[in-house]
């Protein structure tokens, strides 16, 4: 009688412990790894093509001496996490507001927070734009911003969907 009653009670304590366990997440597609991110200068070369007036856009990059001062002003994001970023921009803003950002981060799940930081950024820039260059402010409105993989990427400007789709291309290859 103990046995039966000790066995009955393990087989319980077993089937309980099982409903407690969690399944184990999908794998990653990309095998438990981040991709290694592609060159950021190649990258940017690509989706300037794709722009209207795009041989006039100034750049910035991680590459830059005052990087960092750079980068905060288009995110609002911790510096130290980002891997590397460039910016495409239009250096006389009374002219145009189109805008390339692309931001590859260390750690792919910072993807989110970086997207939010680039649409407060896109509202920084409807905010200012609408009492200077008002002209401006439907574009901006129109602003494309999204994440894929360890990117987080806004796109103001450009003809139709060519910009996202050469971003898209580009990090394929």
């Amino acid at each position: 009688m103990k046995r039966t009653v000790a066995f009955i009670l393990i087989l319980a304590l077993t089937v309980w412990l099982a409903g407690c366990l969690k399944p184990s997440p999908d794998p990653d597609p990309n095998g438990g790894e981040k991709k290694p991110t592609v060159s950021m200068f190649d990258l940017a070369e690509r989706m300037r093509e794709t722009m209207p007036d795009g041989s006039t856009l100034a750049y910035a990059s991680k590459n830059d001496a005052n990087a960092e001062d750079e980068f905060s002003f288009v995110s609002d994001m911790a510096f130290d996490r980002v891997e590397d970023f460039f910016i495409l921009y239009a250096p006389d803003g009374n002219s145009s507001a189109a805008e390339i950002v692309v931001i590859a981060l260390s750690d792919p799940s910072d993807a989110a927070e970086a997207e939010a930081s680039l649409k407060r950024h896109v509202e920084k820039r409807i905010n200012l734009y609408s009492t200077y260059a008002p002209q401006f402010v439907p574009e901006l409105e129109k602003a494309v911003i999204f994440t894929e993989e360890q990117y987080a990427v806004l796109i103001i400007g450009g003809e139709g969907n060519a910009p996202e789709t050469a971003f898209r291309e580009f990090i394929k290859n």
